[in-house]
């Protein structure tokens, strides 16, 4: 078992032929994907051991691969991950900022050019428009 501060590592094993399907003693199936298998399941690494040292030439053992190396997108997902909290981050800063790039900056002279409508004027809009109306029914 690993510890939580090690990182889990796998074990890649080659196999001549593309695709291989094996079973091991106890009956735990593992298939060879284009003539590669990746894994850190104990009972399988060493059935795949004990076939090499049996001079089974097919199988070869690779190199010991962290999480990040085995998963052949973890580089695409990671990448994909770090472009989107820095495009996050710029647009927080812009919009502390008051830049906003889809429309360019708003100042104040641009906001009462279009007509923007302060508090008191929506809530004096309000108070007009239900005076002279009754509540209460005869």
């Amino acid at each position: 078992m690993t510890s939580p501060t090690s990182e889990r590592k796998f074990q890649h094993y080659a196999y001549a032929k593309a695709a291989t399907q094996m079973i091991t003693p106890l009956g735990k199936k593992f298939s060879f994907v284009s003539g590669t298998f990746i894994t850190d399941d104990s009972e399988i690494m060493e059935y795949l051991d004990e076939c090499i040292a049996a001079g089974m030439r097919e199988i070869t053992k690779g190199s010991l691969l962290t999480a990040k190396d085995a998963d052949p997108m973890r580089a695409v997902k990671d990448a994909a991950i770090a472009e989107y909290k820095a495009e996050l981050a710029e647009k927080v800063k812009n919009e502390a900022l008051g830049n906003y790039p889809d429309m360019g900056t708003i100042s104040t002279e641009g906001a009462a050019k279009l007509g923007a409508a302060s508090t008191r004027q929506v809530i004096n809009a309000g108070v007009s428009s239900t005076a002279g109306k009754s509540t209460s029914s005869k």
